[in-house]
């Protein structure tokens, strides 16, 4: 998790119309700071079954 946040910070930065205070910066301040929130939570993909008698078959259509 903590490397998906950094890569994510620093291609923000990158940009160059975002930056990121220091910690220092974020104590002494009285300045207010919107937070955006981010749902990254991962969800399990429904895939089909393997085998033989599940996959539907299918015409080959050779070329001579």
């Amino acid at each position: 998790m903590y490397r998906l946040i950094k890569w994510v910070e620093d291609v923000l930065i990158k940009d160059g119309r975002f930056s990121l205070p220091g910690k220092k910066a974020l104590v002494q301040s009285d300045t207010e700071y919107e937070i955006v929130l981010i749902d990254a939570a991962e969800t399990p993909i429904e895939r089909p079954k393997r085998g033989k008698n599940s996959t539907i078959p299918a015409r080959k259509n050779v070329t001579r």
